[in-house]
């Protein structure tokens, strides 16, 4: 689960809200705010299974993707 927290002091954090779930998160997750099209956007990793793309040109079970999600009020 990847979830944003809120900290007044940058010392003692709370959770603020879920972001996403169900995926790797197994690398740098970045989450940053696009002011030319005036949204959040949230980058992470995950995996699918080769057979979800039988036309895939590789030979790896798993295959890398880049998951993206985004907001314009990050609620």
């Amino acid at each position: 689960m990847l979830v944003c927290k809120t900290s007044a002091d940058g010392i003692h954090f709370n959770d603020y809200s879920v972001i996403s779930s169900g995926y790797a998160y197994d690398s740098q997750n970045t989450l940053h705010w696009n002011p030319h099209l005036k949204k959040y956007f949230c980058y992470f990793r995950n995996f699918h299974h080769e057979d979800e793309n039988p036309n895939s040109l590789f030979n790896e079970k798993e295959i890398r993707d880049i998951m993206v999600t985004e907001s314009e009020d990050f609620i």
